[in-house]
């Protein structure tokens, strides 16, 4: 039970973020019917940046505690798991950016 207080250490202080991705999750369910690819883009946003935060706090947390892992190989598990939380966020950007301007209809200027 050691490894509790550790995972609740490191969430605390995202708990902020946490609550804007569950609030993003609801928009875009809410917002469905009107912008079924806007929502999904939005959906699979937020998925890949929980993940991606998921999947830092196991390897911030979890495997150093339970492993007993050494500082060399955790300077390497930290370096390749940034890489994979960086390859996770940027594709999340990727969505977002996405569905905010992919479906934009053009105007012709007002003259």
């Amino acid at each position: 039970m050691r490894l509790f207080p550790v995972i609740l250490r490191i969430l605390a202080p995202q708990f902020p973020l946490f609550v804007a991705w569950i609030v993003a999750i609801i928009l875009a369910f809410v917002t469905w019917k009107r912008h079924p690819a806007v929502s999904l883009l939005t959906l699979i946003a937020v998925v890949l940046f929980i993940l991606g935060n998921l999947f830092n706090l196991f390897i911030l947390s979890v495997l150093p505690v339970e492993l007993g892992i050494s500082v060399r190989s955790l300077g390497v598990l930290l370096g390749v798991g940034r890489i994979f939380t960086i390859i996770l966020e940027t594709c999340g950007w990727a969505l977002v950016i996405a569905a905010i301007f992919g479906w934009r209809k053009r105007t012709e200027p007002q003259g």
